[in-house]
Protein backbone atom coordinates (compact mmCIF):
# COMPACT_ATOMS: atom_id res chain seq x y z
CA UNK A 1 0.00 0.00 0.00
CA UNK A 2 1.52 3.33 -1.07
CA UNK A 3 2.12 6.27 1.26
CA UNK A 4 0.02 8.44 -1.09
CA UNK A 5 -2.97 6.07 -0.81
CA UNK A 6 -2.76 6.01 2.99
CA UNK A 7 -2.56 9.81 3.18
CA UNK A 8 -5.55 10.22 0.87
CA UNK A 9 -7.59 7.76 2.94
CA UNK A 10 -6.81 9.61 6.15
CA UNK A 11 -7.77 12.96 4.61
CA UNK A 12 -11.07 11.56 3.34
CA UNK A 13 -11.88 10.12 6.77
CA UNK A 14 -11.10 13.43 8.50
CA UNK A 15 -13.30 15.29 6.00
CA UNK A 16 -16.23 13.02 6.79
CA UNK A 17 -15.82 13.83 10.47
CA UNK A 18 -15.53 17.59 10.01
CA UNK A 19 -18.11 18.40 7.32
CA UNK A 20 -21.23 17.83 9.46
CA UNK A 21 -19.83 20.31 12.00
CA UNK A 22 -19.27 23.17 9.57
CA UNK A 23 -21.89 25.97 9.59
CA UNK A 24 -23.89 26.70 6.48
CA UNK A 25 -22.60 29.59 4.41
CA UNK A 26 -24.59 32.82 4.72
CA UNK A 27 -25.36 32.86 0.99
CA UNK A 28 -25.71 29.13 0.44
CA UNK A 29 -29.15 28.34 -0.98
CA UNK A 30 -31.19 25.92 1.08
CA UNK A 31 -34.77 24.98 0.35
CA UNK A 32 -37.92 25.08 2.45
CA UNK A 33 -39.92 21.86 2.26
CA UNK A 34 -43.63 22.28 2.95
CA UNK A 35 -44.06 19.41 5.39
CA UNK A 36 -44.74 20.93 8.83
CA UNK A 37 -41.12 20.64 9.97
CA UNK A 38 -40.28 24.30 10.47
CA UNK A 39 -36.58 23.79 11.22
CA UNK A 40 -35.68 24.67 7.63
CA UNK A 41 -36.86 28.25 8.28
CA UNK A 42 -33.89 28.63 10.63
CA UNK A 43 -31.85 31.70 9.72
CA UNK A 44 -34.57 33.36 7.62
CA UNK A 45 -35.21 36.85 9.01
CA UNK A 46 -38.32 37.03 11.18
CA UNK A 47 -40.73 39.94 11.48
CA UNK A 48 -42.71 40.41 14.69
CA UNK A 49 -46.32 41.50 15.14
CA UNK A 50 -47.72 42.89 18.41
CA UNK A 51 -49.51 40.38 20.67
CA UNK A 52 -53.16 40.64 21.70
CA UNK A 53 -54.20 42.83 18.76
CA UNK A 54 -56.93 41.09 16.69
CA UNK A 55 -59.72 43.54 15.90
CA UNK A 56 -63.31 43.56 14.76
CA UNK A 57 -64.13 43.38 11.04
CA UNK A 58 -67.83 44.28 11.33
CA UNK A 59 -67.69 48.03 12.03
CA UNK A 60 -64.81 50.07 10.67
CA UNK A 61 -66.19 53.28 12.21
CA UNK A 62 -66.28 51.92 15.77
CA UNK A 63 -64.21 48.71 15.71
CA UNK A 64 -63.64 46.63 18.80
CA UNK A 65 -59.88 46.41 19.30
CA UNK A 66 -57.54 43.96 21.08
CA UNK A 67 -59.99 41.05 20.98
CA UNK A 68 -59.15 37.84 22.81
CA UNK A 69 -58.72 35.40 19.96
CA UNK A 70 -55.21 33.91 20.18
CA UNK A 71 -55.80 31.69 17.13
CA UNK A 72 -56.06 34.84 14.99
CA UNK A 73 -53.25 36.70 16.79
CA UNK A 74 -50.10 36.81 14.62
CA UNK A 75 -46.85 36.94 16.59
CA UNK A 76 -44.20 36.40 13.91
CA UNK A 77 -43.87 35.82 10.18
CA UNK A 78 -41.26 35.26 7.49
CA UNK A 79 -41.30 35.70 3.74
CA UNK A 80 -38.84 34.29 1.22
CA UNK A 81 -38.35 33.27 -2.39
CA UNK A 82 -36.26 31.09 -4.62
CA UNK A 83 -36.11 30.84 -8.41
CA UNK A 84 -39.59 29.28 -8.71
CA UNK A 85 -41.62 29.91 -5.56
CA UNK A 86 -42.71 32.37 -2.91
CA UNK A 87 -42.77 31.10 0.69
CA UNK A 88 -44.39 32.32 3.90
CA UNK A 89 -44.18 31.22 7.52
CA UNK A 90 -46.60 32.45 10.21
CA UNK A 91 -46.80 31.80 13.96
CA UNK A 92 -49.82 32.71 16.08
CA UNK A 93 -50.39 32.86 19.83
CA UNK A 94 -52.92 30.01 19.77
CA UNK A 95 -53.50 27.29 17.18
CA UNK A 96 -53.66 27.60 13.42
CA UNK A 97 -57.12 26.91 11.98
CA UNK A 98 -58.86 26.02 15.26
CA UNK A 99 -62.64 26.43 15.26
CA UNK A 100 -65.97 24.84 16.03
CA UNK A 101 -68.10 23.04 13.45
CA UNK A 102 -69.31 26.21 11.67
CA UNK A 103 -66.16 28.34 11.99
CA UNK A 104 -64.17 29.69 9.04
CA UNK A 105 -60.52 30.71 9.19
CA UNK A 106 -58.16 32.13 6.56
CA UNK A 107 -54.43 32.71 6.29
CA UNK A 108 -53.89 35.33 3.58
CA UNK A 109 -50.71 36.61 1.94
CA UNK A 110 -51.47 39.97 0.28
CA UNK A 111 -49.26 40.97 -2.63
CA UNK A 112 -49.12 44.36 -4.30
CA UNK A 113 -47.28 43.21 -7.41
CA UNK A 114 -46.96 46.68 -8.96
CA UNK A 115 -46.51 48.56 -5.64
CA UNK A 116 -49.46 50.77 -6.51
CA UNK A 117 -52.26 51.53 -4.03
CA UNK A 118 -54.50 52.30 -6.97
CA UNK A 119 -54.66 48.74 -8.33
CA UNK A 120 -56.37 45.73 -6.78
CA UNK A 121 -58.19 46.63 -3.56
CA UNK A 122 -56.72 48.81 -0.81
CA UNK A 123 -56.32 46.68 2.30
CA UNK A 124 -56.96 49.54 4.72
CA UNK A 125 -58.51 53.02 4.46
CA UNK A 126 -59.52 54.30 7.92
CA UNK A 127 -62.56 56.32 6.84
CA UNK A 128 -63.25 55.70 3.16
CA UNK A 129 -65.46 57.96 1.11
CA UNK A 130 -68.57 56.58 -0.54
CA UNK A 131 -66.62 56.22 -3.77
CA UNK A 132 -63.69 54.45 -2.05
CA UNK A 133 -65.75 52.01 0.04
CA UNK A 134 -66.22 49.30 -2.63
CA UNK A 135 -62.46 49.27 -3.30
CA UNK A 136 -61.24 48.69 0.25
CA UNK A 137 -61.69 46.45 3.27
CA UNK A 138 -60.46 46.22 6.87
CA UNK A 139 -57.04 44.57 7.14
CA UNK A 140 -55.47 47.05 9.55
CA UNK A 141 -52.60 48.04 9.74
CA UNK A 142 -51.47 46.74 6.36
CA UNK A 143 -51.94 49.34 3.66
CA UNK A 144 -51.26 48.17 0.15
CA UNK A 145 -53.05 47.61 -3.13
CA UNK A 146 -53.63 43.86 -2.98
CA UNK A 147 -53.63 42.52 -6.53
CA UNK A 148 -53.27 38.87 -5.51
CA UNK A 149 -53.30 36.75 -2.41
CA UNK A 150 -52.39 33.15 -1.82
CA UNK A 151 -54.50 31.66 0.92
CA UNK A 152 -55.30 28.67 3.11
CA UNK A 153 -58.87 28.12 4.26
CA UNK A 154 -60.05 26.11 7.26
CA UNK A 155 -63.67 25.14 7.97
CA UNK A 156 -64.86 23.63 11.22
CA UNK A 157 -61.30 23.45 12.51
CA UNK A 158 -60.06 21.41 9.54
CA UNK A 159 -58.07 22.41 6.42
CA UNK A 160 -60.45 22.93 3.51
CA UNK A 161 -58.51 24.26 0.51
CA UNK A 162 -55.72 26.51 -0.75
CA UNK A 163 -56.22 28.97 -3.58
CA UNK A 164 -55.20 32.19 -5.31
CA UNK A 165 -57.37 35.32 -5.17
CA UNK A 166 -57.14 37.99 -7.85
CA UNK A 167 -58.49 41.54 -7.86
CA UNK A 168 -58.34 42.98 -11.36
CA UNK A 169 -60.14 43.40 -14.68
CA UNK A 170 -59.18 39.94 -15.96
CA UNK A 171 -56.46 38.07 -17.81
CA UNK A 172 -53.88 39.09 -15.21
CA UNK A 173 -54.32 42.78 -15.96
CA UNK A 174 -53.98 45.22 -13.07
CA UNK A 175 -56.38 47.99 -12.14
CA UNK A 176 -58.65 49.18 -9.33
CA UNK A 177 -61.14 46.47 -8.43
CA UNK A 178 -63.98 46.13 -5.89
CA UNK A 179 -63.13 43.92 -2.92
CA UNK A 180 -66.35 41.90 -3.23
CA UNK A 181 -65.69 41.13 -6.91
CA UNK A 182 -62.64 39.00 -6.16
CA UNK A 183 -61.85 35.93 -8.24
CA UNK A 184 -60.90 32.86 -6.22
CA UNK A 185 -59.25 30.31 -8.47
CA UNK A 186 -56.28 27.97 -8.96
CA UNK A 187 -57.36 25.83 -6.03
CA UNK A 188 -54.70 23.48 -4.74
CA UNK A 189 -51.87 25.42 -6.41
CA UNK A 190 -50.41 26.80 -3.14
CA UNK A 191 -48.89 24.12 -0.90
CA UNK A 192 -49.54 24.33 2.83
CA UNK A 193 -48.60 22.51 6.04
CA UNK A 194 -49.39 23.45 9.62
CA UNK A 195 -48.74 22.16 13.10
CA UNK A 196 -49.90 23.72 16.36
CA UNK A 197 -49.27 27.46 16.25
CA UNK A 198 -47.30 27.45 12.98
CA UNK A 199 -48.07 27.30 9.27
CA UNK A 200 -45.95 27.40 6.11
CA UNK A 201 -47.10 27.94 2.55
CA UNK A 202 -45.60 28.02 -0.93
CA UNK A 203 -46.94 29.42 -4.20
CA UNK A 204 -45.31 29.18 -7.64
CA UNK A 205 -44.49 32.26 -9.70
CA UNK A 206 -46.73 30.85 -12.44
CA UNK A 207 -49.82 31.45 -10.26
CA UNK A 208 -49.47 35.23 -10.62
CA UNK A 209 -49.81 35.76 -14.36
CA UNK A 210 -46.24 36.81 -15.05
CA UNK A 211 -46.07 39.51 -12.36
CA UNK A 212 -43.68 37.53 -10.12
CA UNK A 213 -40.17 36.72 -11.34
CA UNK A 214 -36.61 36.88 -10.04
CA UNK A 215 -35.76 40.54 -9.60
CA UNK A 216 -39.36 41.72 -9.18
CA UNK A 217 -40.17 44.04 -6.28
CA UNK A 218 -43.45 43.57 -4.40
CA UNK A 219 -45.12 44.85 -1.26
CA UNK A 220 -46.29 42.00 0.99
CA UNK A 221 -48.39 41.64 4.16
CA UNK A 222 -50.06 38.77 5.99
CA UNK A 223 -53.56 38.62 7.46
CA UNK A 224 -55.42 36.02 9.49
CA UNK A 225 -59.19 36.29 9.41
CA UNK A 226 -61.52 34.22 11.59
CA UNK A 227 -65.27 33.97 12.08
CA UNK A 228 -64.40 33.69 15.77
CA UNK A 229 -67.34 31.60 16.91
CA UNK A 230 -65.27 29.30 19.09
CA UNK A 231 -63.46 32.30 20.59
CA UNK A 232 -66.72 34.25 21.00
CA UNK A 233 -65.36 37.31 19.18
CA UNK A 234 -67.29 37.21 15.92
CA UNK A 235 -65.46 38.04 12.69
CA UNK A 236 -62.03 39.42 13.49
CA UNK A 237 -58.65 39.80 11.87
CA UNK A 238 -55.01 40.47 12.59
CA UNK A 239 -52.72 41.86 9.90
CA UNK A 240 -49.05 42.73 9.76
CA UNK A 241 -47.35 45.84 8.56
CA UNK A 242 -46.25 45.45 4.95
CA UNK A 243 -42.79 44.62 3.71
CA UNK A 244 -42.09 47.42 1.24
CA UNK A 245 -40.14 46.51 -1.88
CA UNK A 246 -39.41 42.85 -1.19
CA UNK A 247 -36.98 41.75 -3.91
CA UNK A 248 -37.66 38.28 -5.34
CA UNK A 249 -34.33 36.46 -5.18
CA UNK A 250 -33.28 33.12 -6.75
CA UNK A 251 -32.32 31.58 -3.38
CA UNK A 252 -33.63 31.84 0.16
CA UNK A 253 -31.62 34.42 2.09
CA UNK A 254 -30.35 33.15 5.43
CA UNK A 255 -28.15 34.40 8.21
CA UNK A 256 -24.91 32.50 8.90
CA UNK A 257 -26.28 29.59 10.92
CA UNK A 258 -25.69 25.86 11.18
CA UNK A 259 -27.67 23.94 8.62
CA UNK A 260 -30.87 22.67 10.27
CA UNK A 261 -31.36 18.98 10.94
CA UNK A 262 -34.71 17.85 9.68
CA UNK A 263 -36.87 15.45 11.65
CA UNK A 264 -40.13 13.72 10.88
CA UNK A 265 -43.01 15.30 12.81
CA UNK A 266 -46.74 14.93 12.71
CA UNK A 267 -48.30 17.69 10.65
CA UNK A 268 -51.25 18.35 8.37
CA UNK A 269 -50.42 19.17 4.77
CA UNK A 270 -52.05 20.24 1.52
CA UNK A 271 -49.44 19.89 -1.23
Amino acid sequence: MSVRFVAASILAFVALLILPLLPASADKPAGVVIDGDFSDWQGVSSLSDPPNDPDDRDDRYAPRLNLNNPDADILAWKFASDKKYLYVYVRVAGQIGRGQYDDRYYVMVHMDVDRNLGTGFQTFIPFPTEEETPFTDWYYPSNLGSDYTFEAEFRGGLPSRTFITYWGPGDGKLGPWPYQDMLEFREGIPAMAFRGSEIEMRAPFSAFDGHIFVGAKVDVAVSIESSGKLAGTGWCQDSTNAIRGFVVTPSIARKNVRAPRRSARSASMMV
